[in-house]
């Protein structure tokens, strides 16, 4: 057992004790189990064991300072605490986990652990050229992810409508650009494609100063791998960059990685076909079936979508660099990330041209 790992159980005990946690009359006893939780920070698994026998499953999640924003874990959570049991999500069967409690020196996190199906391992499963039932399961879950996050994002209230702040400007538009070089480097974009992109992010960073958004605190890292799908019910996970920002920063995060997810060797009959209409679906359940999608929210999903596709791509490249298997897989690539940044700085275009 690692030193966190002796730490944090002792924490644990502390809590329970003081009754902070569990309370002492349940006779609380934690242990380790194995578990198979890989991501960015540390997960750990544990199970309680109490003296009358009852066993419950919970997640410690250490939350990384060089992964994670000082007061990460504090918003973690807040909103854990804020939403689990939340009768809006409940009413879309879709639960939240229920926060434990918060170790704030060790920046860990113990929520109840739940177990389901990533909603990215649904998509590589069921979205097969001839599997017409679970394409119809993906519509489903796809329009109520939206009508979900339109619930977190509305729940949290939206403010006064206002300009983008300037640190949240240099957070969408800086990486984009260093990004944008890399990628032009490795031939994804040819040097003409190249120099319009950047001439349009120019464009679309002038004109965001002038322009008056929706704010709110947004889940920070929306995306089909952070929804869990059991037995019908969805359960929305991973609060850690959570932050107030503009509503679109999510929506644009959740449909790129509709494009990037690689069915491969899952499925080699993916129907990459259907995305479209599962992205119109996410959307027509955040906004409603029949709204129309206004040019300056079509512009920021556009934005936020970009900033993520061209973070990937170089992401990908620079990983590709170590083997000759590495630089096809990423060469076989290009044409879909030059694809996908294609339709993107299209609908860009086509919003700055409504907003002139």
């Amino acid at each position: 057992m690692t030193d966190f790992e002796q730490r944090l159980l002792q924490r644990l005990r502390e809590e329970s004790a003081a009754g902070r946690c569990f309370t002492p009359e349940d006779g609380v006893n934690f242990q380790y189990v194995r578990s198979a939780y890989t991501g960015d920070n540390i997960l750990r698994a544990l199970d309680i064991r109490r003296t009358d026998g009852v066993r419950e499953p919970l997640l410690a999640k250490r939350l990384l300072p060089e992964k994670t924003a000082p007061e990460a874990p504090e918003r973690e959570y807040a909103m854990l605490s804020r939403f689990h049991g939340y009768a809006p999500l409940l009413a879309e069967n879709c639960i939240v986990p229920k926060p434990c409690c918060l170790i704030e020196d060790l920046r860990t996190v113990v929520m109840e652990r739940i177990a389901g199906r990533r909603l990215t391992d649904c998509l590589r499963a069921w979205n097969g050229l001839f599997d017409t039932a679970g394409a119809k399961r993906l519509a489903e879950i796809m329009e109520r992810a939206g009508r979900c996050l339109g619930i977190l994002h509305g729940a949290n209230g939206f403010g006064e409508p206002g300009s983008m702040p300037e640190n949240e400007i240099t957070y969408l538009f800086d990486p984009m650009g260093r990004a944008l070089k890399a990628v032009g480097r490795g031939r994804v974009v040819s040097a003409g494609d190249s120099a319009a992109l950047a001439a349009l992010l120019d464009r679309a960073r002038t004109r965001l100063g002038t322009l008056e958004m929706r704010r709110t605190m947004v889940h920070g890292d929306f995306y089909a791998g952070n929804i869990l799908v059991r037995e019908g019910a969805l359960c929305l996970i991973d609060f850690a960059f959570s932050r107030p920002a503009a509503v679109q920063r999510d929506l644009g995060h959740f449909l790129h990685f509709l494009d990037i997810v690689n069915p491969y060797p899952e499925n080699l009959l993916y129907d990459f076909r259907r995305l479209h209409t599962f992205k119109k679906l996410f959307l027509d359940g955040y906004f409603g079936p029949h709204a129309r999608i206004g040019a300056v929210d079509r512009l920021l999903i556009a934005l936020y979508a970009l900033r993520a596709v061209l973070l990937h791509c170089r992401r990908r490249r620079q990983g590709a660099r170590a083997n000759l298997r590495g630089r096809m897989y990423f060469a076989a690539l290009a044409r879909r990330y030059n694809r996908i940044l294609r339709i993107h700085a299209a609908s860009a275009r086509s919003a700055l041209a409504e907003l002139a």
